[in-house]
């Protein structure tokens, strides 16, 4: 299994719109993709009036995210209303191997 890993800012007033947001793009395109195996929405409260939301997703292989990212994987996808809603949001994503992992996690 492969753990795909972005990041992302909002402003902390309209964090629960950003959230949605994140929820209606990302979260679900992934979930039609055969080989998406589940994911990991985290907020976390920064200083500044800011908050950080991190989305791990989970695959099958390599060829499942490939399904979804493409050729260049490493590249962050991007929607067209990201400005809206986020600050900022990294432009490349990490891929790790899960080695291990246990549940339920919800």
């Amino acid at each position: 299994m492969i753990a795909r890993t972005w990041r992302c800012l909002a402003d902390a007033r309209r964090a629960a719109a950003a959230a949605r947001y994140l929820q209606q793009t990302g979260v679900a395109e992934v979930q039609a993709i055969v080989g998406y195996e589940g994911h990991l929405l985290t907020r976390r409260d920064c200083s500044r009036g800011q908050v950080e939301f991190t989305l791990v997703t989970f695959w099958k292989d390599a060829a499942a995210v490939e399904r979804f990212a493409g050729d260049d994987h490493a590249i962050a996808r991007r929607y067209p209303d990201d400005d809206e809603y986020l600050l900022t949001s990294d432009d490349h994503v990490t891929h790790a191997d899960v080695i291990d992992a246990r549940g339920p996690l919800v």
